[in-house]
């Protein structure tokens, strides 16, 4: 599906569906929007948003949001990532001498979002700060875990955050 607005926003919505051995049964969509934040602002280009749904039989389900706004006659560029992962999956082991019978369960949630924000300094380059916060959950519910010493139902990383200085060329 595609749809042209009023002014300058342009939507497009695919939806998807596929099956795989891990996930059995998948579905979702994507869905893509291109738009000027100032409609009358012709000197920045277009800014974009993109959007991945997915769910599955195995009860997964995969969110992330892209976006990249470009504002004030293109001085200043925000682009962004932001992602939600919660899943369960089968771990098999390492090494040559893995067996199917030796399979683990575990399930893994993580939410993250990385984000800069930038200022043009000359025709296509940007400097600016780039922020990023991860939080993950390791979950282990299936044989002796493979994964550390010991036996343990549930794991929680300390949330990870930085921020830094970026440059880009555009």
């Amino acid at each position: 599906m595609t749809s042209q607005g009023q002014g300058s926003l342009s939507f497009s919505a695919l939806p998807k569906a596929y099956y795989t051995p891990e996930t059995r049964l998948a579905v979702g969509g994507l869905a893509l929007a291109y738009f000027r934040l100032a409609p009358a602002d012709s000197a920045s280009r277009l800014s974009s948003t993109e959007l991945h749904l997915t769910y599955t039989q195995n009860q997964q389900f995969l969110g992330h949001l892209f976006w990249r706004l470009f504002a004030s006659g293109e001085r200043w560029l925000w682009e962004g990532d932001l992602l939600h992962e919660d899943f369960t999956e089968f771990f098999f082991g390492l090494g040559p001498s893995v067996s199917y019978e030796g399979r683990e369960l575990y399930r893994f949630r993580e939410s993250s979002l990385v984000h800069s924000i930038y200022r043009r300094i000359a025709p296509n380059t940007f400097i600016g700060l780039v922020h990023y916060l991860r939080m993950a959950n390791f979950i282990q519910f299936g044989l002796e875990t493979a994964f550390g010493a010991g036996d343990y139902s549930r794991r929680h990383g300390p949330p990870d955050a930085g921020t830094g200085a970026c440059f880009s060329l555009r």
